[in-house]
């Protein structure tokens, strides 16, 4: 059973420590997506969104649920990752 949920964009950060209380198997995660690696001296990510997601159980989490987090995202995922730069010759 999921119980956790993602937070708005738009909304004030929660007291997370008040929320949660007593409940001490609660975290937040804060999860980077959406992102290019770029190659200009050095790696780097570029154009990226993040997303809170709060209430979540570590007693049941499970790669499972951070794919249903991953699917809750407002962005298209790539399904290849590269690293796009300014030394690529292109075709």
């Amino acid at each position: 059973m999921m119980i956790w949920n993602r937070r708005s964009r738009f909304g004030s950060e929660p007291n997370i420590q008040e929320e949660y209380g007593k409940f001490e198997k609660l975290c937040s995660f804060k999860i980077h997506h959406s992102r290019l690696f770029m190659k200009n001296r050095g790696v780097t990510y570029e154009y990226g969104a993040i997303d809170y997601y709060d209430y979540v159980d570590m007693d049941v989490f499970s790669i499972y649920e951070l794919a249903d987090m991953e699917v809750t995202t407002d962005a298209e995922l790539p399904q290849e990752h590269s690293i796009v730069g300014d030394d690529e010759e292109e075709a």
